[in-house]
């Protein structure tokens, strides 16, 4: 694996760690003894969970090279294992409304996997 290719798994993992760390510091602000402990664990988990599915999506880019239909594998390949492995979680917990739960991270994720992916796109073109 090249140094650049690093570079982006990493910074979208660190951008995941402080993204989504934030975001449930700020959900549980109200629960000064639990506030936290739900930011660092929701960004080590978006942090491990990202280093996990960019990569994903670097291997499966670079494995579909060429074709006609490289983009939107590599945008569908680690989509669905992320909504799939989050909804596993969630079946898990026993969370009320996985739907509702997880709606709004897959739209946020496909549209940060999409441009993630053309950007890929536009880079190996050059």
């Amino acid at each position: 694996m090249n140094v650049a290719r690093i570079k982006r798994i990493v910074g979208s993992a660190v951008m995941g760690l402080v993204v989504f760390g934030a975001w449930a510091y700020a959900v549980n602000f109200h629960h000064p003894d639990r506030r936290l402990v739900s930011a660092l664990s929701q960004g080590a988990f978006s942090f491990t969970f990202s280093l996990v599915v960019m990569s994903i999506t670097e291997g499966t880019f670079a494995w579909t090279a060429g074709r006609r239909w490289q983009v939107p594998v590599s945008i569908a390949v680690p989509v669905a294992i992320s909504i799939g492995c989050a909804a596993m979680i969630h079946l898990a917990a026993h969370t009320p409304s996985i739907v509702l739960t997880l709606l709004g991270p897959a739209l946020v994720g496909t549209a940060y996997q999409t441009a993630y992916v053309l950007n890929l796109r536009r880079q190996s073109r050059r």
